[in-house]
């Protein structure tokens, strides 16, 4: 959950590294992940390192999609392969 406390400790912290380390340590959901991104776009540092959180998941997710495309693919391959021997 985002909360204003939490807004206001990573706009006024100056060490990139500590914020890393306090983001990784709470644990956030994926949503409230997004909602921080959004609220911190303006900030490149602070922003970039939202992303490596976000950006790790999706690529997960993007790797699982494409897995069961060649699944879905290699199926229908064999289906032809069986329909015409």
């Amino acid at each position: 959950m985002v909360t204003k406390v939490l807004i206001d400790y990573l706009s006024e912290s100056d060490n990139i590294e500590k914020k890393k380390e306090y983001i990784k340590n709470l644990r956030l959901k994926y949503s409230d992940l997004i909602e921080l991104k959004q609220i911190f776009r303006g900030s490149e540092p602070l922003y970039s390192v939202l992303h490596e959180f976000t950006y790790y998941r999706d690529s997960n997710f993007i790797g699982k999609i494409d897995y069961q495309d060649r699944k879905r693919r290699n199926r229908v391959k064999l289906k032809k392969m069986r329909r015409y021997k």
